[in-house]
């Protein structure tokens, strides 16, 4: 059997994967900085992030998924970072650029 050449990515699916995985880290942030906000009881601050959140959070959740963003562990978030950090790359961004 002959092995079959794999082909380069395409731009536009380079850019794709890497909005996927800012959106799926992004979630995960966002969840993460409610979390503390809730557990410090700051109140106006979690009424404010949330308010500014939960319609992107929406939309990520009925592009994705629910069930597929997380939680995540500390290794699975690592891998995601990696990834993002290696689209960014290829599409020219400086490494470990991780800003979501």
């Amino acid at each position: 059997m002959e092995d079959e050449q794999q082909l380069p990515r395409t731009p536009d699916e380079i850019a794709e994967a890497e909005k996927e995985y800012f959106d799926r880290i992004w979630y995960h942030r966002s969840l993460m900085s409610e979390y503390k906000l809730e557990k410090a009881g700051d109140a106006e601050r979690l009424a404010f992030t949330r308010d500014l959140a939960e319609p992107h959070r929406r939309c990520v959740e009925e592009k994705y998924g629910v069930e597929n963003l997380g939680p995540y562990t500390d290794f699975e978030l690592g891998m995601l970072h990696g990834k993002l950090s290696a689209l960014r790359w290829a599409l020219g961004m400086d490494w470990d650029f991780l800003d979501t």
